[in-house]
């Protein structure tokens, strides 16, 4: 017997003894896993337990909504460089998000080369927008691009690159 949309259901247990999972079958089960450890872990603070009940919105129970933080990946929106031209004060802005909050965003300016001029945290200005702040001149941008990594409280991280249009 269980619960489902409020109304008790009755099924049977399923019998998975005789299945064979694969190689990337047995990763995302033990990932699944890990997420439910984390979230069970996490809702014993009773200040978590508020966020994800505000998150899940009515729509989930709060730890379904943190089992699904730890699962999704945060993503990367627009980022913006054309206010960068490789001098100290110049400024890069990157949309980050997903369905919670991010804990931050790391740019890295590289040159033509691939060589990393300088990295360092974006500042959050407005929910999900993040602000970089070039503290080095970089003369050879032009060629060069951004590595902008976001991470959410999960832990979960995306890096892409991003090469200056001249």
């Amino acid at each position: 017997m269980r619960v489902l949309y409020g109304k008790s259901v009755a099924s049977q247990i399923p019998d998975y003894s005789k299945i064979v999972w694969s190689r990337l079958q047995k990763a995302n089960r033990k990932h699944f896993g890990k997420g439910m450890r984390w979230a069970q872990a996490l809702l014993k603070d009773p200040e978590w337990k508020t966020y994800y009940q505000h998150l899940a919105g009515g729509r989930m129970s709060a730890y379904n909504a943190a089992v699904k933080d730890y699962l999704t990946n945060p993503r990367i929106g627009k980022v913006v460089t054309s206010r960068y031209n490789g001098r100290k004060g110049d400024t890069i802005k990157v949309n980050a998000g997903k369905h919670s909050d991010i804990k931050g965003v790391m740019v890295s300016i590289v040159n033509a080369q691939g060589y990393e001029i300088e990295s360092n945290i974006a500042v959050n200005v407005n929910p999900g927008i993040w602000i970089f702040e070039a503290r080095e001149d970089n003369p050879f941008w032009q060629n060069g691009g951004i590595v902008v990594e976001v991470t959410d409280f999960p832990g979960n991280s995306v890096k892409k690159f991003y090469a200056f249009k001249t």
